[in-house]
Formats: C-alpha cells, sequence, structure tokens
C-alpha cells in the first residue's frame, strides 16, 4: 500500500496531469513524448511480466522503459501509436476495475496493438480523444484517494491500483470520467480546427 504522504503526492500529479491532457494533451504531446514512452515500456513489461508469470525486475523496467523513451523522441509516430496503446490498457483496465473483472493480458495486447495501429492511421483525431480520455480517467482515480476507505498499490507488474473503491467513489469517478473527457475533446476538437482554418 502507499503511505498516505505517497498517496497525496500521486494524487496531485494524476490531477495536474490528468487536467492538462484532457484540455490541451495534442498540444504537449511532443513535450511528452518521452514520458509516455517510458510509461509504455513499463506496461509492456508488466503484461509481458504477467503473461508469463514472473516478477518484472526494476532493471527490466529501467531498460525498457528507456528505449521506448527514446524511440518515442526520435520516432513521433511509434511514440503517437504507444499513447494509443498505453492509453487503452489504462483505460480498458480502469473500466475492468470499475466491474470487477480482470482483463486477459493477451486481451489487453490486442486492444492495444489495434489502438495503436488506429493512432497512426487517423493521429490528429485519435490523439484528441486518446488524451482526453486518458487525462479524464486520471483525474477520476485521483479523486478515488480523496475517499477514506480507497487504498492505493503501485507495483512494476500491476501498475497503480486501487482497492477497497466503494460505490460512491465508482460513481463520482464514472460521472467525472464522462463529463471531463466530453470536455476535452470539445475544447481541443474546436482549437484543433480553429488552427487548421488558420494554416489555409
Amino acid at each position: 500500500m502507499l503511505e498516505p504522504s505517497h498517496a497525496l503526492i500521486v494524487s496531485g500529479v494524476l490531477l495536474i496531469f490528468g487536467f492538462a491532457n484532457a484540455f490541451v494533451g495534442r498540444d504537449i504531446f511532443r513535450p511528452l513524448l518521452v514520458a509516455y514512452g517510458f510509461i509504455a515500456g513499463i506496461l509492456v513489461v508488466g503484461a509481458v511480466a504477467q503473461y508469463t508469470n514472473t516478477e518484472a525486475s526494476a532493471l527490466a523496467v529501467i531498460i525498457v522503459g528507456g528505449l521506448f523513451a527514446l524511440l518515442s523522441f526520435i520516432i513521433y509516430y511509434l511514440g503517437l501509436a504507444m499513447l494509443g496503446a498505453g492509453a487503452s490498457i489504462v483505460i480498458v483496465q480502469y473500466i475492468a476495475q470499475a466491474l470487477g473483472l480482470t482483463p486477459a493480458p493477451l486481451l489487453l495486447l490486442a486492444i492495444a496493438v489495434i489502438v495503436g495501429v488506429l493512432a497512426i492511421i487517423f493521429h490528429d483525431y485519435i490523439l484528441i480523444l486518446m488524451t482526453a480520455l486518458g487525462g479524464a480517467t486520471m483525474v477520476a482515480q485521483a479523486l478515488y484517494l480523496f475517499f477514506p476507505d480507497t487504498q492505493a498499490r503501485f507495483s512494476f507488474m500491476n501498475g497503480l491500483t486501487f482497492v477497497n473503491v466503494g460505490t460512491p467513489a465508482l460513481v463520482l469517478g464514472a460521472i467525472v470520467t464522462l463529463v471531463l473527457a466530453g470536455l476535452g475533446i470539445y475544447v481541443q476538437y474546436k482549437s484543433f480546427e480553429e488552427h487548421k482554418h488558420l494554416s489555409y
């Protein structure tokens, strides 16, 4: 379990990155490519470790995360695919947790690959959708920690997970996710269309 002081820090980070991604995710995507690549590397190591039923080592996480971060910085579209793949994993796990389910690693991998490919083909629109949804999900998860019974766990294999999440927290999280994601998509899409018309 995370200590209360650490949980407060995690909550603050989730809120900051969540709101930033929800409303200006497309605009700040390139500067954050390295961070997204590193996170995607961690998710890949965790998924492989879970599928092979082994423990992910800190060294493996650092090496794979570092390689993904470097590739994301060098190759823009690869970074975009990693964002789509990583965000889809986070969103599916969040929905599954809310429903009390555990998604199969192969299902997560398949969804990640499909969304990653779509992210390249429809990059601007997928980027808006993924950052808005991902950011809204982060904010909802941050709000979980304000409920006294909710506890957070972190491991390299499973990432950040929450236990003892009550119905009020789940309902609030679902509402916040839907409303914030909708607002984020609207704001980002409007900004994108305005910039597109100005460039013509």
